[in-house]
């Protein structure tokens, strides 16, 4: 076996150290990741004395409140969230039998009509 210039092929003994010192680093990674997932469960569960909800509340009203202004993140995390997640294995076959969809230019709509449309093919997706 070659082996490129400088390096050594690993021996039963060198390649036990190696996955010796690989499984140590693995396990302080772990309790680190452990110790970060404990504080934050620590915090989520955590009640503020100003207003009385428990942070997954504080976090849940901040992502209702940045929707309500118009940010589409925010939309679609709460309803990825509640179980309307749009399913992704649509068929964008054209008419025309291309596999190209065809953009639709919704910008002469109103708001009150973008929000009509979008409630109408929840309510399409979730019956049919």
């Amino acid at each position: 076996m070659s082996t490129k210039k400088g390096l050594k092929p690993f021996t039963s003994e060198t390649g036990a150290e190696a996955g010796r010192k690989g499984g140590i680093a693995s396990g302080e990674s772990r309790r680190r990741k452990k110790t970060i997932r404990q504080a934050l469960e620590a915090l989520l569960s955590c009640r503020n004395p100003n207003n009385g909800l428990e942070g997954v509340e504080e976090m849940a009203l901040a992502i209702f409140e940045k929707a309500k202004e118009g940010d589409v993140r925010a939309f679609a995390e709460i309803r990825d969230s509640i179980g309307e997640k749009p399913i992704s294995g649509m068929d964008h076959t054209s008419s025309d039998g291309s596999m190209s969809p065809r953009p639709v230019d919704l910008s002469h709509l109103s708001a009150d009509e973008l929000l009509r449309l979008t409630r109408e093919a929840f309510k399409e997706t979730a019956s049919g």
